[in-house]
């Protein structure tokens, strides 16, 4: 970088391959270290498309199967009639994201005030696969 022409394949010696079968593996002498976790972001959680500006926010749940759950197969014990519905406290809070999207705010932060709330029907879900809500300011 400073007029250097610098090699870093020249430290080590020649390899030849194939390699010869008494060459040590590598494999055994990394370890994983998994006495930590570590949560991934959502991209629900980060603020885009809001400050006015007209925006759609989708919501996906995901339902697991009796032998794999998920993490949303909670939402499957409201039932109404024997039916999985989605429960209409979900859609105040799906609303409420939405609406702190559109202003450029996080939902956690920012409080609301509902009034004259109507429900003119329920969303049922699926026992396997994915419902899709879609929700558009």
């Amino acid at each position: 970088m400073n007029g250097l022409n610098f090699d870093p394949l020249g430290i080590f010696p020649q390899m030849e391959y194939p390699v010869p079968r008494g060459t040590p593996m590598l494999s055994p002498l990394v370890t994983w270290d998994h006495s930590m976790t570590f949560d991934l972001p959502d991209p629900a959680n980060f603020l885009t498309g809001g400050h006015g500006q007209l925006t759609q926010s989708r919501f996906i749940f995901v339902m697991g199967d009796d032998k794999v759950g998920s993490k949303d197969s909670y939402l499957l014990d409201r039932r109404v009639s024997g039916l999985a519905v989605f429960p209409e406290s979900g859609y105040l809070v799906l609303a409420w994201k939405c609406l702190a999207r559109y202003l450029g705010q996080f939902y956690e932060t920012m409080p609301v005030q509902l009034e004259d709330i109507k429900f003119h029907r329920p969303t049922l879900l699926p026992h396997t696969g994915k419902r899709k809500i879609h929700l558009y300011l």
